[in-house]
């Protein structure tokens, strides 16, 4: 049955066989639909057919290739699938009263690609007009600005910016919550309100929960605002969803229910910890952000040994099985206004995937209801076998000798007392200058040094690039919440034996020190072993 436009005249419609254009049907078989198929695959600009209600059906190749839509995608939907917040209402007020008057509409457009990336297009766009011109639909090339860098990455910092506004005001805010908690009850032990042991042990636990939970949002937080040292190794990923899943109740609000529908057998990806938990964190508060009203997201892992063909990245995707991440929300209220910053989140997603040597899928709807699809490469044994459950850390106590260089006062102060009560012998100081002229004078044993990573003035890489001959093989702990732009040479990470992202809790310092320290005694009985030699 041939559609027909609002007016009732037989629209224009599109096919892998050719164009039928309003009125007239097939194209005469003269050569001429050939020739004007093969113009139109052919053409580096990109070309849109639309009819007068705006859904989009036809996209030349140049099209798919400027946009990242297949044309299998995008036809049927309309261009606001494209919008990326970048242009005023009354841009698009001017830009439709050109087109309603039956005149070309030509300027620089700001589209949003399928994933996620902003691009800069020059446009025109062309009223089809019937014999008494009526709009039967439009027309629209489109080819890449000669400023399109610029005024994507202008537009790119702008929603970013805005997106971060968002996130961190969430968070903060919730951490002042947990902030709340930990004065009020410290307040209390502090003023010997209670002497029964059991109020001061609930008080001390209210003020730890508190402070895990500040600490769980402030590594979101410096998730989403910096990069850190990627540490891929076996993880769980009904595991961690299960871990997150309080936090992701309090980024997705009260107005948005939570469904997680977790496999029943543990999946194992090679992902990073932190950037596993930035992934689900940012799809959730993406989620959040573009239905506003209220709903409900849905999170479902299972294990597939397929993916769609059309999502294989080109062949380079590692033979089955899959870890498949889906995550679909539902709302009566979408809001098709905050498509802009759905795309940028997608976009987050997407590089974190990729990091992972994995492939992600934005499945299209109109107003941006999320729904979203992840395959991750399933480890396989041995190394499945490391990927396990965490369990709750137990304090591992020693009695070597430390030293420990961190530039802010109170974390020095705390982590130090934290080391001497587990048993250790602690050298602290407060610079990589100064831990540098204490290691000249110090004569004694050296097991183990500590040192955040960045400082002020000799940092902590160049301080251990420096130390005295007989302490160069002495193994190195980093700690940091800030790694922005810094990165190590292979020269530096020589000694490097681990890396310990702040904040941190105490057993889980224990445990890293643990590791390093039998590691080496290990290595050094290795060496001493006659049959080494």
């Amino acid at each position: 049955m041939p559609r027909v436009g609002a007016g009732g005249e037989p629209a224009m419609t599109a096919s892998k066989a050719g164009i039928a254009w309003p009125g007239k049907g097939r194209l005469p078989s003269d050569g001429t639909p050939a020739i004007f198929d093969s113009f139109l695959n052919q053409l580096p600009h990109g070309v849109m057919f639309t009819d007068r209600g705006s859904v989009i059906e036809y996209v030349n190749p140049a099209f798919e290739q400027l946009t990242g839509y297949a044309s299998s995608e995008i036809v049927g939907l309309t261009p606001r699938v494209l919008k990326s917040g970048h242009h005023s209402p009354d841009f698009y007020a001017r830009f439709w009263s050109t087109l309603s008057q039956g005149q070309p509409w030509r300027g620089r457009l700001t589209d949003r690609r399928k994933d996620g990336r902003l691009i800069g297009l020059e446009t025109t766009v062309t009223p089809i007009l019937s014999k008494s011109k009526d709009i039967l639909g439009y027309a629209s090339i489109q080819w890449p600005s000669a400023e399109t860098e610029v005024a994507t990455d202008a537009a790119s910092e702008a929603m970013l910016a805005r997106s971060m506004n968002r996130v961190v005001g969430h968070v903060m805010h919730d951490i002042s919550n947990a902030m709340t908690v930990i004065l009020g009850f410290s307040s209390i032990l502090k003023d010997g309100v209670s002497n029964d042991p059991s109020a001061l042990r609930s008080g001390f636990i209210q003020i730890l929960r508190a402070a895990e939970q500040a600490a769980d949002l402030t590594r979101e937080l410096i998730g989403f605002s910096h990069n850190h040292v990627l540490n891929l190794r076996s993880m769980d990923v009904r595991a961690t969803l299960a871990g997150l899943r309080n936090l992701l109740h309090h980024v997705l609000g009260a107005n948005i229910a939570l469904d997680l529908r977790l496999s029943d057998e543990r999946i194992c990806v090679r992902a990073d910890d932190a950037l596993l938990r930035h992934l689900l964190v940012n799809l959730a508060a993406d989620a959040r952000d573009v239905m506003p009203e209220g709903g409900r997201l849905t999170i479902l892992t299972d294990s597939t040994r397929e993916i769609p063909e059309s999502e294989r990245s080109g062949g380079t995707m590692a033979a089955g099985p899959y870890c498949h991440l889906h995550v679909k929300g539902a709302t009566l209220a979408p809001s098709a206004t905050r498509c802009a910053e759905h795309g940028l989140g997608f976009a987050v997603s997407a590089g974190i995937v990729k990091s992972f040597g994995g492939v992600i899928r934005q499945n299209l709807n109109e107003d941006c209801v999320p729904d979203i699809e992840v395959w991750l490469p399933q480890v396989t044994a041995p190394e499945e076998e490391l990927c396990v459950e965490v369990e709750e850390p137990v304090p591992r106590r020693g009695t070597e000798t430390i030293l420990y260089v961190e530039d802010d006062e109170m974390v020095r102060t705390a982590t130090s007392a934290i080391l001497r009560l587990l048993g250790y012998r602690v050298i602290e100081t407060g610079s990589g200058g100064r831990a540098l002229q204490l290691l000249h004078r110090y004569k004694g044993e050296l097991d183990l040094i500590i040192s955040d990573l960045v400082m002020p003035g000799i940092n902590g890489p160049e301080m251990v690039g420096n130390v005295p001959d007989r302490f160069r093989s002495t193994p190195v702990i980093y700690t940091s919440s800030y790694t922005d732009n810094f990165t190590l040479s292979r020269d530096e990470m020589v000694n490097m034996a681990a890396f310990l992202e702040k904040p941190f809790r105490y057993e889980a310092l224990s445990g890293v020190i643990r590791d390093v320290l039998e590691q080496k005694r290990a290595k050094k009985k290795e060496a001493q072993s006659p049959d080494s030699t």
